[in-house]
């Protein structure tokens, strides 16, 4: 079942079933429930009402639609330009946190360049995770680690319909695909809350947030 789906309350799913056809076919009704249309109910950031209680995306963006209680990530319009929104509540640096990003939409194919990590409160907002001190990222592209504008050969790509996990422990990020650890990124540093985040280049583009228990 859907990330989304998965999530939703009963009432929910009824609200949105509303006018569809009752014959319609289980697998298409899921189908259409985890499209990104109007009918799926995004909401231009702003507000946290909605957000999962494990964490979900909260920015004031216009180029960022969210659904589906905050666990979905679209980019709207500004293509080509770099946007970031990060995940709320942030907790401590050097805690254990995990979060896997299902990359459900990748509309430059086979230029699949989207940024995965972490950010202290003052994150790059027009920029890419890592091109600042304090945030670091995974780059789908190339597979490359970046930090304060660095851009560090890390490990193998990701492209659409992958999922990475990155998890903080201790003072470093780790990352995972499809299940597999991929390695240690690169350190973590800083004072105050840090926060999951992702950085989205195309318009289309889309990610969904899941919140499984971190690797052993």
């Amino acid at each position: 079942m859907d990330h989304v789906i998965g999530r939703m309350t009963v009432g929910e799913v009824m609200e949105l079933c509303q006018g569809m056809d009752p014959g319609m076919p289980f697998a298409e009704l899921v189908q259409r429930l985890t499209e990104d249309s109007p009918k799926s109910g995004p909401k231009r950031k702003g507000s946290d009402g909605g957000i999962d209680p494990k964490g979900g995306f909260v920015t004031k963006a216009s180029h960022f639609e969210v659904s589906g209680n905050g666990l979905v990530l679209k980019k709207v319009g500004n293509d080509g330009q770099w946007n970031t929104a990060r995940i709320k509540p942030g907790t401590a640096v050097g805690s254990r946190k995990y979060f896997e990003f299902y990359l459900k939409k990748l509309k430059k194919l086979p230029n699949q360049q989207i940024v995965l990590g972490f950010t202290l409160e003052s994150m790059p907002k027009d920029n890419f995770l890592g091109t600042t001190a304090f945030s670091w990222g995974y780059g789908t592209k190339y597979g490359h680690c970046y930090h304060k504008a660095a851009d560090m050969p890390f490990a193998e790509q990701a492209k659409q319909g992958d999922t990475i996990g990155i998890l903080m422990s201790g003072p470093a990020m780790y990352v995972y695909k499809n299940g597999k650890k991929l390695g240690r990124a690169c350190e973590l540093h800083g004072t105050g809350s840090i926060y999951g985040a992702v950085s989205l280049l195309h318009d289309g583009d889309v990610v969904v947030l899941s919140h499984p228990e971190p690797p052993a």
